[in-house]
């Protein structure tokens, strides 16, 4: 076993943050783990945009824009949202759904790993013909729309 004891955990308190002063799950997870989390007792910082734009500029959403784009029209709270795009796999619009669910036997035994996977390969060898790039591309510019200023 090796000896730790040299690298003072006790002052371990990482000032890092995510986008909004949001920490990752893995950030908390290594607060929790060293203890002091300083900024937990300060108030929270008051954004002066709206929430759809918080959610819109994280890199989360720009890489599963359709569920972003559910979430900001169920007007879910940014650090909710935030924290289920980063968990998420991407969203398929309903149009490539029904589209790989004929011609793609077995698709709905898929998980939905396997059914991204299945999408981006029948999208690659066949033009598009899914419109999975053509529905991801929409969602992105979409998304754009919320951004401010």
């Amino acid at each position: 076993m090796r000896d730790f004891s040299h690298l003072n955990f006790e002052s371990y308190s990482p000032q890092i943050s995510g986008p909004f002063g949001l920490r990752s799950p893995e950030q908390r997870r290594m607060l929790s783990l060293f203890g002091g989390d300083t900024q937990a007792d300060e108030p929270e910082k008051l954004s002066s945009h709206s929430n759809a734009h918080q959610i819109a500029v994280t890199r989360a959403a720009r890489n599963n824009p359709i569920l972003a784009l559910k979430l900001i029209e169920r007007g879910e709270p940014a650090e909710l949202a935030i924290e289920t795009l980063a968990v998420s796999a991407r969203h398929l619009s309903n149009f490539t759904k029904r589209k790989m669910n004929t011609v793609c036997s077995g698709w709905e035994c898929l998980d939905t790993e396997d059914r991204n996977l299945e999408v981006f390969t029948y999208s690659t060898l066949h033009q598009d013909s899914n419109g999975y790039s053509a529905g991801f591309n929409a969602a992105l510019r979409a998304l754009d729309k919320f951004v401010e200023s």
